[in-house]
């Protein structure tokens, strides 16, 4: 039974997910792994699960803004949220006023600020 247990980080997305081309290969820099890693540092848990009163650890940043709307903001703290596996898709497409009205997040790194 020990092969039922998920390895970390793995999703049951199928097989385009597992055949995707790895981070570097879909364009995310150095920049966004330092970007991830200070936003992931000082949020470690996921904020829309904080928002329900429950405490899960954030293992992923989302991009308000996609990659594909603006490359500029990739890169950006402001523009990363850090969100648990389950939430991931759960925020996907979802705008900043979105999200506050939604969850009651805030964007701590305002782009601009």
């Amino acid at each position: 039974m020990a092969n039922a247990i998920p390895i970390r980080g793995e999703r049951s997305r199928g097989y385009a997910y597992k055949h995707r081309p790895n981070a570097r290969q879909r364009g995310y820099s150095t920049t966004y792994e330092k970007a991830r890693a200070i936003v992931l540092g000082r949020y470690p848990l996921c904020r829309v699960c904080e928002s329900r009163g429950v405490v899960r650890e954030a293992v992923e940043t989302h991009h308000v803004v996609p990659v594909q709307a603006d490359r500029t903001l990739a890169d950006h703290v402001g523009n990363l949220l850090p969100v648990c596996q389950q939430c991931h898709d759960e925020v996907e497409g979802l705008s900043w006023n979105a999200l506050r009205e939604r969850y009651g997040l805030t964007n701590e790194y305002p782009v601009g600020g």
